[in-house]
């Protein structure tokens, strides 16, 4: 797979979103979410490289502290 390619379904994405938030996600979302999960997974095997696995596990998965939302809304 090469750096470029979008890792993401879109029609998935955009029911995601919409389901959420009843917005649209613009087509120049794709390219930066799969850049983001490509940080991801690079991270997670990593993680499973220091834990001498060859299987990248839900637990390799790093958790992002949330950024927004209510749950980031200053009080």
């Amino acid at each position: 797979m090469s750096e470029g390619d979008i890792l993401l379904v879109a029609s998935n994405l955009t029911a995601e979103v919409k389901s959420a938030s009843g917005f649209n996600p613009s087509d120049r979302v794709l390219p930066v979410l799969s850049n983001a999960l490509r940080a991801i997974c690079d991270e997670a095997i990593e993680n499973a490289r220091r834990a001498e696995r060859q299987t990248v596990m839900g637990r390799d998965v790093p958790r992002p502290e949330r950024t927004v939302g209510p749950a980031a809304a200053p009080r």
